[in-house]
């Protein structure tokens, strides 16, 4: 039974033969009560693999995350490109208004909505706060803008919170171990249980499940 070749196969292919193989040991026809060590070993490496693996693959808050930025940029240049030209019509009511909050506005960067998510949200937490002075909420009201800049502050604290999520999940998974890491040890308990089997071919409880495993690796090229 071939098994050097298993460091060769891709990720998905090693914890779907990995399976496999505990499957067919664990068939009737199969059961060996001398290798029911070795099979709980590889048992318990495949479900550490396949969790991590899990993990690592959908834990993330990506898309999600994005989505809210995109939102939050949205309703900011809104506020942007409208305080900008009621600042500049001379003559349409509450000019003064629009020009003191697009001062705000500057003081707190006017392309922050093209900056990082830690910079952009410690940007906008800066441009609450000021924003949020009752004089500065007198002038949103009067411009028109106070219920857009409600949403503001929305997607802002949903940000904040699925980004501080993402952060911990993040840390969580720096905490465990590497993927080629458990990959490789799958890989030896996989490879020392085949040998075993290997070895144990001429003894006739072994013999079926050998054959059985033999050709699952023979699917998988290996």
């Amino acid at each position: 039974m071939k098994t050097s070749a298993l460091n060769r196969i891709s990720t998905v292919a090693l914890a779907a033969l990995a399976e496999d193989v505990i499957k067919a040991s664990k068939e009737g026809k199969h059961i060996i009560p001398e290798i029911s060590h070795l099979l709980s070993a590889l048992e318990q490496e495949y479900n550490t693999y396949k969790e991590a693996f899990v993990k690592q693959t959908y834990s993330g808050k990506g898309k999600e995350l994005a989505k809210l930025d995109e939102e939050r940029d949205d309703i900011f240049s809104q506020m942007r490109n409208y305080l900008k030209a009621f600042s500049e019509a001379k003559f349409v009511p509450h000019h003064e208004e629009a020009k003191e909050l697009y001062e705000i506005l500057k003081q707190h960067d006017l392309g922050l909505d093209r900056k990082s998510y830690a910079e952009e949200t410690a940007l906008l937490k800066k441009l609450i706060e000021s924003l949020n002075n009752p004089n500065n909420q007198s002038k949103l009201r009067a411009v028109g803008l106070d219920m857009t800049y409600e949403e503001l502050k929305r997607k802002q604290m949903d940000f904040e919170r699925l980004y501080s999520e993402q952060i911990e999940a993040n840390a969580e998974l720096r905490m465990e171990k590497s993927a080629s890491s458990l990959r490789k040890d799958l890989e030896n308990t996989l490879r020392n249980y085949l040998k075993y089997i290997d070895a144990m071919k001429s003894v006739p409880n072994y013999k079926e499940l050998y054959y059985e495993l033999n050709e699952l690796l023979k699917k998988e090229r290996v």
